[in-house]
């Protein structure tokens, strides 16, 4: 993702679709790659390739690869890592959760 970030800046659309393929190739899982597949878009954005750009954002939509409200995670050689701190920032998210775990939300 970083040198997907670093084509972006430097407005490299050859290289960052290079990236985004091998990305796709090693990953095997293509629903995975919704943040990899929003800076694709980005890029072909800021070189002035709008219809590449919302290609990829129209079949993000269409495949319900938008990220969903509250929640963020990566994943580090097979295992998933939630961040909860963002899930906590709503207040019945943070309630249900606990509730979940067993634990009082006083």
């Amino acid at each position: 993702m970083a040198l997907l970030s670093g084509a972006r800046n430097d407005r490299n659309k050859h290289l960052a679709q290079k990236l985004f393929h091998n990305m796709k190739i090693f990953s095997g899982m293509t629903n995975s790659l919704t943040q990899a597949s929003v800076l694709l878009a980005n890029v072909y954005a800021s070189c002035g390739d709008i219809e590449k750009a919302t290609d990829i954002r129209s079949h993000l939509e269409v495949s319900d690869g938008k990220r969903k409200a509250g929640l963020a995670w990566t994943m580090v050689n097979g295992q998933v890592f939630v961040n909860l701190k963002l899930l906590f920032l709503n207040k019945k998210y943070k309630m249900i959760f606990l509730n979940i775990l067993g634990i009082s939300s006083s």
